[in-house]
């Protein structure tokens, strides 16, 4: 049994995964713990990757569930349990990362306005588009947020200073880049060109693109622009709604995000009425309201954010010039010719995927990329949701540090797992 401080530190992420998402549920319902066997029955491809036998499968959760104890009130299961899957894979990592990569860092206590203006230059190009550079780091990476969304979203890779990633940080112009919001309407390639200008007047070169959510369109402009300048691309979560020529498959918030923007784009009027109802999104959950099935809250809880970025989430429609501006960016955003720019990507692609993901869709996501010749990486990560830059950090910073040092496959792990073409319907 180990007892290691890198061991106990990816424990000790790996359940601040749950109480980051609400932090009643454990005491409310307890951390179940899985049986090996079964464990090892079911994930057995999974577990192979690793090298694992089933004796050391044995010690790992033996010393997982010793180290899970001091924070969680631990419960047998009544039969197989999705939670106790995934904590079990998660003890099989924690086992494994022998450098302790795997483990969050510690989110520097200062403000994240603070962070930017110690700990990063401002540089602006002719036009006014300006973006952050890190003072620090060898590898320079261009960070993409979703359209309107705060920064602190990105606390976790913005406070890290172990990585080797020299940040880019454009200040998109829309909005402020803390408070979020979407002031003003900017179409992608208007984004594109300003963002790159930026990047140029600060003299960066052969730089990675990281893009979260529907930053993954811009993305996808940048990298089309961008010619030599850029490496590699790595997309988190990517939102691909509304591409032409490929089958939709859209989210349960998709749709529903949809028809409230058709309304609003046809008249902006609307949004006034509209924005009453968005706090309610933030609500906490009422587990006492959902059906006593396991299945369905461990679906429910992993799919939730951070519980303080709940209501951050929602700023780009919190008022009504964001929500109408919102409104024109995704109508805008969809007539780009996405299959025929991913075919003419010309650096290598690499897009990581929650399992649990509610915000946008997996199936959405591996339908363009199968009828793309671009030639991506494409993995999954178990217990992720829509915010596995934020709740799931250690396996980001993993994955993107041997990505960009090598531009290829991440090794895999028990939960986080290569999806190769053809893609499964089930994904």
């Amino acid at each position: 049994m180990t007892s290691s401080a890198r061991f106990a530190a990816s424990m000790a992420a790996a359940i601040d995964e749950i109480a980051a998402r609400d932090g009643g549920y454990l005491s409310r319902f307890g951390l179940p713990w899985p049986d090996a066997d079964h464990l090892l029955e079911r994930y057995r491809a999974e577990l192979a990757d690793t090298g694992w036998s089933p004796s050391m499968l044995t010690a790992a959760l033996a010393s997982g569930r010793e180290r899970a104890s001091r924070d969680a009130r631990v419960v047998e299961p009544d039969g197989r349990h999705a939670l106790a899957d995934w904590i079990g894979l998660s003890s099989v990592d924690a086992y494994c990362m022998e450098e302790g990569s795997l483990a969050a860092a510690p989110v520097d206590p200062a403000s994240l306005r603070t962070r930017l203006s110690s700990g990063f230059d401002y540089v602006e190009a002719p036009g006014g588009h300006g973006a952050f550079v890190a003072k620090s780091g060898d590898t320079p990476l261009l960070l993409l947020n979703a359209t309107g969304v705060p920064l602190a979203v990105w606390r976790q890779l913005i406070f890290d200073r172990s990585h080797p990633f020299k940040l880019v940080i454009p200040n998109r112009g829309q909005s402020s880049i803390l408070d979020g919001g979407l002031d003003t309407f900017l179409d992608i390639e208007g984004e594109a060109s300003g963002t790159l200008a930026a990047v140029t007047q600060a003299g960066i070169r052969d730089f990675h693109i990281l893009a979260w959510c529907n930053g993954a369109r811009l993305a996808l402009e940048v990298g089309r622009r961008a010619g030599g300048l850029a490496r590699s691309m790595a997309l988190l979560s990517p939102m691909f709604k509304g591409t032409a020529d490929v089958p939709a498959a859209l989210s349960r918030y998709e749709r529903d995000l949809q028809s409230l923007l058709d309304v609003v784009l046809a008249n902006p009027d609307y949004a006034e009425q509209f924005i009453r109802h968005v706090p309610g999104m933030a609500a906490p959950v009422e587990w006492g309201k959902l059906p006593p099935d396991d299945g369905r809250h461990v679906e429910v809880l992993l799919g939730l954010p951070r519980d303080v970025d709940r209501m951050a989430l929602l700023q780009p429609l919190l008022s009504p010039s964001s929500m109408a501006n919102v409104a024109r960016r995704v109508a805008s955003d969809e007539r780009q010719p996405t299959l025929q720019v991913l075919d003419r990507l010309t650096i290598p692609l690499f897009v990581l995927l929650g399992s649990h993901d509610n915000i946008i869709s997996n199936r959405a996501v591996l339908n363009v990329l199968s009828r793309s010749t671009s030639q991506a990486c494409v993995m999954r990560l178990h217990g992720a949701g829509h915010y596995l830059h934020d709740l799931q950090y250690g396996y980001l910073r993993h994955s993107l540090t041997h990505w960009t040092a090598t531009l290829k496959a991440p090794p895999s792990t028990a939960r986080l797992q290569h999806v190769r073409p053809p893609f499964p319907e089930d994904t």
